[in-house]
């Protein structure tokens, strides 16, 4: 294969020997299906189910199944004589040490990676069949593939199964079947009826009759519905349809228990069983004027059904666009803001709670996995009110492992803690009146001189971003900048973006916006508004060596500016994440006397609003008084 500059062969270790055996196996019975039963010499897997989720249940964990890698993104393509996956930066290193010997792994974002459609025209021979799910695919990038595999002179087949499905057997995890549950307005802050009133409105003025969506944060939200299907998430598969005049959602209706029932007839809501979404969306395309609906968003087979129906009818009817239920959820009520933090503050107390109790512990000399500090972070966190579960997988990196961005801790492979450990943590939580989302990096006994510097630059960086004004409609894109400037000044910088939308008692990451420097992304054009909640997490890491992340979550407010350039409203960001920065990880030296009373300021509030909570215990609070001191 040509240009392997940004290619890595995984290779395996002794560690990891028999689930390359097992994954070997894997591969060679998936080929015999897709020779024999599904006919095509190439099948592409990627991480999504067909509501194209962030996290997704684990009945569609196909990639992570067939290839190994547990990552939450990436896309893997088998061949008949080939396996690669790709995958972005933050999952290089992790990528490396589960992948087996079989598996080509694609560095996306280096130089010299080829994207998916162009390996497929050299590896696949002319003529070849290249087999997709439709239903875990958006229409666009399905079209993409389509046409570029059919001017190379190759096939885009859409299977009727997934052959993995078929290797997988009695294995695969059973579907989830969590009960749902009403959210009230009394949390939400607003009813389902005024929701689907603004999205008629839209509707409306878009020239629609019918939308549709099928991103479930989207539908949970509009409905004041929550699930049980994903464990970080309180979601629940399904679709909606809206129409000027009713909406009709579609479930698993085994879920739907009496209150829910009694709430959605309250708000002009049919209920329909999950696997009549095709022909809802057939029906429904037949009897609109037009119906809006994003190909970006939906699923092919979906998109496939509308599209059919338009052929019949010999009539043009999708309006191929983005939504407004994004932005609508985005912007958050002033109910949702206040239950975000009121969600800080539960937060707060557990993680403060663990810390004094974790760093007294180390201190001792008695050492923990970072499967146990994991454990101990999310007993504090099950004890607070409100607590539903945590919002992602907690990340608890020790030394090199906190380099791994996206690193999960397992038994078999975890490293130990101690008080020469630099330690990152990057954990949330799920509680009935917010999301949280926080990480601190710290040391539990001396750290170096650079591990100090390097701390100190993204602390900078963190300060520079969270003191930033900015016109409202400032897309993300341009506010990245400011968080890296002091890593750029030594040479440094990360590879993720540095910060994300969340949502209230809903997705940790939500879009329409994100803080990036990615400029091929629509999201970071997309403005920043007021009462938008975003994260401001930057980092810095050393592969083999250590990581270090700083992030707290901020409501973005209007600023009181002494000016207003033509009317123009300026905004800026209000930190709603309660947790001490570790002043002994601080160069004081580097800080400018404005850095220094921001981390004093910043410590005073932390004081103020935690430690008067009553569940924080007499040994945390003191813990927390010594940690908030001036600098």
């Amino acid at each position: 294969m040509q240009h392997r500059t940004s290619i890595t062969m995984a290779t395996a270790t002794d560690g990891t020997a028999v689930a390359a055996k097992a994954t070997d196996k894997k591969l060679a019975d998936l080929r015999q299906q897709m020779a024999s039963v599904s006919g095509v010499d190439a099948i592409v897997v990627p991480t999504t189910d067909p509501n194209l989720m962030e996290y997704v249940p684990d009945y569609w964990k196909r990639r992570a199944f067939i290839s190994g890698f547990t990552g939450s993104a990436g896309t893997a393509v088998i061949t008949t004589s080939e396996a690669a996956l790709w995958t972005d930066g933050r999952y290089f290193l992790q990528a490396e040490r589960e992948l087996g010997p079989e598996w080509t792994l694609m560095r996306m974002g280096t130089k010299d990676c080829p994207d998916i459609l162009e390996w497929l025209c050299k590896v696949v021979p002319e003529g070849g069949r290249v087999g997709v799910d439709p239903f875990c695919h958006n229409d666009t990038e399905i079209r993409s593939w389509q046409r570029g595999l059919e001017n190379a002179g190759r096939e885009l087949v859409l299977l009727d199964a997934s052959p993995v499905d078929a290797v997988w057997g009695a294995q695969r995890p059973s579907p989830p079947k969590g009960p749902l549950r009403v959210h009230p307005v009394e949390l939400a802050g607003e009813s389902t009826e005024s929701k689907l009133s603004r999205i008629r409105e839209a509707m409306t003025q878009k020239g629609a009759t019918a939308l549709v969506t099928a991103d479930v944060s989207e539908v949970a939200w509009i409905l004041n519905l929550r699930g049980q299907d994903e464990l970080y998430s309180p979601i629940f598969i399904s679709y909606l349809i809206v129409t000027l005049d009713k909406a009709v959602l579609y479930v698993d209706t085994d879920k739907v228990t009496e209150d829910v029932r009694g709430h959605l007839d309250g708000c002009g809501c049919e209920v329909l069983a999950l696997e009549a979404i095709l022909d809802g969306i057939r029906e429904h395309t037949s009897a609109a004027t037009k119906i809006w609906m994003s190909a970006d968003q939906v699923n092919c087979a979906i998109f496939n059904a509308a599209r059919q129906a338009c052929r019949e009818e010999t009539a043009d009817k999708i309006i191929d666009d983005e939504t407004p239920i994004k932005l609508f959820m985005a912007v958050k009520n002033e109910v949702e803001i206040a239950g975000m933090k009121e969600a800080h503050l539960r937060d707060a107390v557990a993680i403060i709670e663990f810390l004094s109790w974790f760093e007294k512990q180390v201190g001792s000399g008695a050492s923990f996995t970072e499967v146990e500090v994991d454990k101990e972070l999310t007993d504090r966190r099950k004890v607070q009110d409100g607590f539903v579960g945590l919002s992602f997988p907690t990340i608890a990196g020790a030394g090199p492992n906190g380099a791994v961005i996206h690193y999960q801790a397992e038994e078999q492979s975890c490293r130990t803690v101690d008080k020469d450990t630099l330690l990152l943590i990057d954990s949330g939580a799920q509680y009935d009146r917010g999301t949280t989302d926080v990480t601190r990096t710290f040391h539990l006994g001396e750290p170096t001189s650079y591990q100090k510097e390097c701390f100190t630059r993204v602390l900078q960086g963190h300060i520079q971003m969270d003191a930033a004004r900015f016109p409202e409609n400032t897309p993300g894109i341009a506010i990245d900048g400011f968080a890296r400037m002091y890593l750029w000044q030594m040479g440094l910088d990360y590879l993720h973006g540095t910060g994300h939308g969340v949502g209230a008692h809903l997705c940790v990451h939500e879009g329409p916006m994100q803080i990036s420097f990615r400029h091929h992304l629509k999201s970071t054009r997309n403005p920043l508004k007021a009462n938008m909640i975003v994260s401001n997490e930057p980092g810095y890491y050393e592969d083999g060596n250590f990581g270090i992340r700083i992030e707290n979550l901020a409501v973005i407010k209007e600023a009181k500016t002494e000016h207003n350039f033509r009317g123009t409203r300026f905004l800026e960001f209000e930190p709603i994440t309660y947790v001490p920065i570790q002043k002994k990880m601080i160069a004081k030296e580097l800080l400018s006397k404005q850095q220094v009373d921001w981390v004093n300021n910043y410590h005073a509030q932390v004081w103020d609003k935690v430690s008067s909570r009553p569940s924080l215990s007499p040994d945390a609070k003191e813990w927390l008084r010594e940690s908030v001191t001036p600098l």
